[in-house]
């Protein structure tokens, strides 16, 4: 019997049962794996029949198995908090299902309960809206803050007594929310000027946080928001690990040590991982209208590879994401610049490079006629731009190749 999994088995009775139950119907393993490294697993009652044959540890989660010779129920190891899952995925639905043949998981797939997906979801934000829209009027401006006092308060109340003391460099979130909240006291006196760009960057901020509250690294990422690049950085990260959640590509938030470490783990079969470096240049954290000259572009790229060595073992595959705010309009010229960078033969695990920039979209959702800058009837949204830079010469196995956006994605490996 496989040790890993004979230690998180345990005898159940069929009444106590929780989620999807595989009834084995004759003597054949529900789920078999292919390719090396896998092991059988007996049932945990009889300790002869056999349940699993040549599975990966970490591919059964959150389902149970009824013996074929016992009627013993063995119950799989339940997703661990935290854990992505995405990818290939077989998918296990509630009840009691009869299972009269073997499932190869010929494609390295994870087989795992729903209840299993379901609970991961809720760590991710899937299925929320990651960047609602504001209505910049009174009412609008107040739920930002609300919102932002309600996420940042374990760290806002060390950090705005600092800034009110004017340093020299200050940190990005108590500077928001003053801002903003001087503006809202302008708005309820009388202003019909609204700092838009402001009050969305907060409203990012706070709606991505919000987003991966359930996540078990969420306190840990809050507390490292205390530094002002440590907040830069998260905001972006969080905002990455959602475009990829809502992708299926199984993010995972990665805990920081003493070792430098990748910020996600993409899970996207039971053996294959992407991870991924996020990298927030100041340079990049722009306000509008503002261009990066080209030489300066090549620097910030080579910068960023050079810094992500050592974040990434040599031998998995990984992301590079380099972001900023307000620089949609020179995607182009660092494209280029990765694109010269990615010659052949260097940096062979890097499958490419993603540009993120933040920047507002905002359509009119209320009144009829011509517009004469009524704002309340108006709907602003952050948004986020992204753009894929391919490595031609990244030369591991697993391939991955997105469109310009991102929107799509293709993806082959081999399941061995």
């Amino acid at each position: 019997m496989a040790d890993w999994l004979l230690v998180v088995i345990s005898a159940i009775q069929q009444r106590d049962c929780r989620g999807p139950l595989l009834v084995q119907v004759r003597d054949v393993p529900v789920v078999a794996g292919t390719g090396p490294g896998g092991s059988d697993v007996c049932c945990p009652h009889c300790g002869e029949i056999v349940l699993l044959e040549n599975v990966m540890p970490d591919s059964v989660y959150d389902f149970a198995i009824r013996c074929y010779g016992c009627a013993g129920v063995a119950a799989m190891p339940s997703l661990p908090p935290g854990r992505g899952v995405g990818g290939v995925v077989q998918a296990v639905r509630p009840g009691q299902h009869h299972a009269r043949d073997t499932f190869v998981a010929d494609c390295d797939q994870v087989v795992i309960g729903v209840t299993g997906l379901e609970r991961r979801a809720t760590e991710t934000g899937l299925g929320g809206t990651a960047h609602s829209r504001v209505a910049l009027d009174i009412a609008g401006i107040q739920g930002v803050l609300t919102e932002a006092h309600e996420i940042f308060d374990p760290i806002l109340s060390q950090l705005l007594p600092r800034f009110r003391r004017r340093p020299k460099h200050p940190h990005r979130l108590p500077e928001l929310v003053a801002l903003v909240e001087t503006n809202l006291a302008e708005v309820q006196s009388g202003s019909k000027e609204v700092d838009v760009i402001t009050v969305l960057e907060l409203s990012r901020a706070a709606s991505v946080f919000a987003r991966w509250s359930k996540d078990p690294i969420y306190p840990r990422l809050v507390e490292d928001s205390k530094d002002p690049s440590g907040f830069i950085h998260n905001v972006l990260l969080l905002s990455v690990a959602s475009t990829l959640a809502d992708s299926a590509l199984g993010p995972e938030l990665v805990p920081t040590d003493e070792t430098r470490t990748p910020d996600l783990r993409l899970r996207i079969s039971a053996r294959q991982v992407i991870e991924a470096d996020i990298k927030t240049p100041a340079a990049l954290q722009r306000k509008p209208g503002a261009v990066v000259r080209p030489k300066e572009a090549e620097r910030l790229v080579a910068d960023a590879l050079r810094s992500s060595r050592g974040q990434i073992a040599s031998d998995v595959p990984s992301l590079l994401v380099i972001g900023g705010a307000f620089w949609t309009g020179d995607f182009d010229q660092h494209a280029r610049a990765a694109a010269a960078l990615f010659r052949p033969g260097r940096r062979r695990n890097v499958v490419g490079v993603v540009f993120a920039s933040t920047s507002v979209e905002f359509a009119r959702t209320r009144g009829t006629g011509p517009f004469e800058e009524r704002w309340e009837e108006v709907d602003w949204t952050p948004a986020s731009h992204l753009r894929w830079v391919a490595n031609p010469g990244y030369a591991l196995p697993l391939t991955l190749t997105f469109s310009d956006d991102l929107r799509n994605f293709e993806m082959s490996f081999r399941p061995g």
